[in-house]
């Protein structure tokens, strides 16, 4: 499977993927990462922050918003060059969000693309962004 050529996106087009956070994905995560930050893991010291619940390390939202971006827009053989991440709040254990992005500009002779993301926890009916950002991405040639 090939993905889209920077001449077959279109501004406005979207992809999106609902995930659910469990503790063997958090695990493997900080086993990967090498972070095993107490507020991930730790309930006497996730108590004591704003939550009062362990959290869900924010560049874990990275991650799915870059196999978004690798799986389905613009897909399999493009290369992020640079994002920028908003972190609004913390995303608790066990949520399930939505990872959403879309083709926000079309750069012809840079060959590149930039790609607005968005993370929304699903299961928080008020206020369900997480995170939002812009992507730069090199699509496939």
């Amino acid at each position: 499977m090939q993905g889209k050529s920077i001449e077959e996106l279109r501004v406005g087009e979207s992809a999106e993927k609902d995930i659910s956070i469990e503790e063997t994905n958090i695990r493997r995560f900080a086993q990967i990462t090498g972070n095993f930050n107490l507020i991930y893991f730790h309930d006497p010291t996730a108590k004591e922050c704003k939550l009062g619940e362990k959290i869900v390390p924010q560049t874990m939202m990275d991650a799915f918003i870059s196999a978004l971006i690798g799986e389905k827009l613009p897909g399999p053989g493009s290369i992020i060059i640079k994002h920028e991440m908003e972190y609004l709040r913390p995303v608790c254990w066990g949520k399930d969000v939505r990872i959403f992005v879309n083709v926000k500009k079309i750069m012809h002779k840079s060959r590149r693309v930039v790609l607005f993301s968005c993370v929304y926890d699903i299961t928080e009916d008020d206020d369900p962004a997480v995170c939002m950002g812009d992507w730069v991405v090199l699509p496939r040639s």
